[in-house]
């Protein structure tokens, strides 16, 4: 049966009745969540907006400019209770200090599409900046590559390999 309903199943270290081949053993495949309690917390039983208060470095969501246009942004300083972001793909001099209650951020991907799933065989325009980190507009400049390889970083995303 192709179905993306997901069944809760809890258990515990002390309690090993519920197996997955036993429950599962007619499926041909299976997709697996992992949730893990904290503190007998899930997360999926914390606060609505307890993400806020987590935000850090190196976090990415979505956030709203001036021109009420929503972005794909990264968290790049913290104090206290305000964020730094910066809108992805636009200069520094952009970068805003938004409250971590604006309603001018949200969860990544809530007002913006993931567009950057990349799978084998995509082509795209690279920018030689990517490479050589130059800053310097006439010295940028873009050429078509094809993804050959795509693979996941073990601290989160995913790295590409391309061929121009």
């Amino acid at each position: 049966e192709d179905s993306d309903e997901w069944r809760l199943l809890k258990t515990n270290h002390e309690s090993d009745d519920t197996k997955l081949g036993e429950i599962l053993e007619d499926c041909d495949y299976l997709k697996v969540m992992l949730e893990v309690a904290v503190n007998g917390l899930y997360p999926r039983d914390s606060g609505n907006d307890d993400w806020r208060n987590r935000l850090g470095v190196d976090d990415k969501v979505d956030a709203l400019d001036s021109d009420q246009r929503w972005f794909e942004s990264v968290i790049t300083d913290v104090d206290g209770d305000s964020v730094k972001v910066h809108f992805m793909g636009w200069n520094s001099k952009w970068d805003t200090w938004m409250r971590r209650t604006d309603a001018t951020l949200d969860r990544l991907h809530t007002h913006t599409a993931a567009w950057r799933d990349l799978k084998k065989g995509d082509v795209l325009e690279v920018s030689n900046k990517a490479y050589t980190g130059s800053t310097n507009a006439q010295n940028n400049h873009w050429f078509h590559a094809q993804v050959l390889k795509v693979e996941k970083m073990p601290q989160g995303g995913k790295k590409a390999l391309l061929s121009a």
